[in-house]
């Protein structure tokens, strides 16, 4: 169980470790159209645009209103649908003093409507692609006829976010794309600034391929600025950018319900993770007494419950020591190498009714002796059942039960609200965008991976260590997520990322064990006693005891094994004469290796017993001294190019 709980430790934090790696390293949004496409030849054009007229209105407050006519000439039968493909994220470059900065910018894209020729509507489509809005707008009229041009007009309007340069405010915007595969020829285009050109610290329109310098000349009156440029090629695109002085830009967050929702919920689940804590968690404050004997109503059924929260396969291996020791059964090998055990007397009232149990459970359907090779798949059911039963017998001592079930009452609320906040962050998108953003959502599965890891941690005892290693690396997975993919420019996402920082935080607080009950409390805390004596007393103490009690060494070792100390107390023993117990017995010698017994517990297979006994009993022949042991453009803060801005796109039809 042990090794299970660990390896599924390891594999959350292998988890986490990676989502937080990739966020710091990965690229979110959609493809790099912008690549070497030397290979496509105009040819390809499924659809070619013949004339593209765009007419877009900017205000102070970083919105564009866009009106897009276009004239569209089919190469290619069976196409019903024209496609615009906006960008709603885009990556945004920067100069730096250490070269060039990268970072996600997004965009709000809303009203959108269009119309086909004559003011035909159509029908319009969206959808979210990677980074994408696709609007489609298709035919009421089935197919568009091949090598015929029609006429469309789209609008929409696009909320740019605030400006986040330092030093300066700027409108940069993609008049047209470099992200389409398309061929566009004559184009014009018409931009109008919140203001006179006059206030313009610069003003330039670059055209060509992403990453291009090059300029256009336009003309510019008052605050109105046209051009226009007969072709553009695969992934050319035209780019205006108005610098202005810092400030100028005015931008008004929105902040919606389901962000307040978020962090309300993020704090209630952190005031019941506290409530948890600090009210119905056990905090180590009860006596630990030394013990130089295991207490007479612990078994090593129960001490591995008490002590390690689980009764495990060890567990059972040490209670058939356990019942040996007590003088109820006696483990023989023959000289044929099986193993044999020989019931000496029945199960009695001197034991408690899980030894009784696993007592009548290895003689079940036996007279008074049977063979490790015949214990195979119906002691291994029983076993598991003794394990249950002793688990909720020992827990409903362990534990008061009234605070025990009021914590998981709250740890369930807990839960709730944690979960409440993680369906509030989704939907912020959603009322973000007006459309659920597949970007976005890398967010929520990051957070989803610290929801199960929250709820793993409430309902099972993990390594401290385990615990704030993973609470680190979420705090980071959650602070990376939203600075270096951008979401500080969604409107009020910074109330989403205080919940997400609370509930990041909450799997260091919510741990630890119920409220022990009074009698638990005391049998808990003998057992750690006796622990801690095994793993502290001297070589001159156990050499005293063991005169005193020659089965001193026996009784104890199998709650050495339970509690992970069996090398610890065989070496402690290592230059003491042990002698050996008359209940273990081996053909064909009169000693035995006492390193058997540790032997027979890192061995011990519910399924396999004579591989458990049959590697550690023929060790039983040697001394009684003997031991073993994608892109879309951007722009720089001194300078621009093709492609620097927000928005373009690219077309296609389908």
């Amino acid at each position: 169980m042990k090794k299970t709980k660990f390896i599924t430790n390891i594999v959350f934090t292998i988890i986490i470790a990676f989502f937080a790696l990739i966020t710091f390293v990965g690229d979110v949004v959609g493809s790099d159209y912008s690549a070497d496409l030397t290979f496509y030849e105009q040819s390809q054009d499924i659809v070619t645009i013949t004339n593209l007229d765009i007419d877009v209105v900017v205000q102070k407050n970083n919105i564009a209103s866009v009106t897009e006519s276009f004239d569209v000439t089919f190469n290619q039968a069976g196409l019903s649908e024209v496609v615009r493909y906006v960008p709603y994220a885009s990556y945004v470059y920067h100069e730096t003093e250490n070269g060039v900065g990268k970072n996600i910018h997004y965009s709000k894209i809303y009203d959108i409507a269009g119309t086909g020729e004559y003011n035909e509507k159509c029908k319009i489509y969206q959808d979210e692609e990677n980074g994408y809005l696709t609007i489609g707008l298709k035919s009421s009229g089935g197919f568009y006829p091949i090598n015929q041009t029609r006429s469309f007009t789209i609008s929409y309007k696009m909320d740019m976010g605030k400006d986040t340069n330092s030093g300066f405010d700027d409108i940069y915007f993609n008049i047209v794309g470099t992200n389409s595969l398309l061929t566009i020829e004559n184009i014009t285009f018409h931009v109008a600034l919140p203001d006179d050109v006059e206030i313009v610290r610069s003003l330039k329109v670059y055209y060509g391929k992403a990453g291009s310098t090059k300029t256009l000349e336009v003309d510019a009156i008052g605050n109105i600025v046209t051009g226009s440029i007969d072709r553009l090629g695969t992934c050319e695109g035209i780019t205006i950018r108005a610098v202005y002085e810092d400030g100028y830009l005015v931008y008004d967050a929105e902040i919606f319900a389901s962000q307040i929702v978020s962090v309300i919920a993020a704090i209630v689940a952190t005031i019941l993770a506290l409530l948890i804590i600090f009210k119905f968690t056990q905090r180590g404050n009860y006596a630990k007494p030394v013990e130089v004997a295991a207490p007479e109503s612990a078994t090593p059924l129960s001490a591995d419950v008490y002590l390690n929260g689980e009764c495990s396969e060890k567990a059972i291996s040490a209670g058939i020591v356990y019942l040996a020791s007590k003088g109820y059964l006696k483990i023989k090998q023959h000289d044929n190498k099986k193993i044999e055990l020989i019931k000496i007397k029945d199960a009695d009232a001197n034991l408690s009714t899980g030894m009784k149990t696993l007592q009548n459970a290895v003689f079940s359907g036996h007279k008074d002796s049977v063979l490790l090779e015949d214990l195979t798949m119906g002691f291994a059911v029983s076993a598991n059942a003794i394990r249950l039963a002793e688990k909720t017998k020992t827990n409903a001592i362990l534990y008061d039960e009234k605070k025990k079930k009021t914590r998981n009452i709250l740890c369930l609320l807990l839960l709730f609200a944690a979960a409440v906040a993680l369906i509030s962050l989704f939907v912020i998108s959603v009322e973000f965008f007006g459309f659920y953003s597949q970007i976005f959502g890398f967010v929520v599965i990051g957070m989803i991976l610290v929801f199960a890891f929250m709820a793993y941690i409430l309902e099972t005892k993990c390594h401290y260590v385990f615990k704030y290693i993973c609470t680190v690396l979420m705090i980071l997975l959650t602070v990376a997520l939203y600075v270096h993919y951008g979401y500080s420019q969604i409107d009020g996402l910074w109330l989403g990322l205080v919940a997400c920082l609370l509930i990041a935080s909450l799997p260091i607080l919510a741990h630890g064990e119920a409220f022990y009950s009074n009698e638990g409390k005391i049998a808990k805390g003998r057992l750690e006693g006796f622990k801690d004596f095994i793993l502290k007393c001297e070589v001159a103490q156990l050499k005293m005891f063991a005169e005193e009690n020659p089965s001193y060494y026996f009784d104890v070792l199998p709650y050495a094994y339970v509690f992970g100390l069996s090398n610890v107390w065989m070496e402690k023993f290592k230059s003491i004469e042990i002698t050996i117990p008359d209940w273990v017995e081996v053909e064909g010698t009169d000693i035995v290796d006492i390193m058997i017994f540790n032997s027979m517990f890192n061995n011990f297979m519910f399924i396999s017993h004579n591989n458990f006994i049959k590697s550690t009993i023929a060790m039983a022949k040697t001394s009684s001294s003997s031991f073993g042991g994608g892109s879309f453009g951007g722009g720089f803060g001194g300078g621009g190019f093709s492609g620097g801005g927000v928005g373009g796109g690219g077309f296609g039809a389908r």
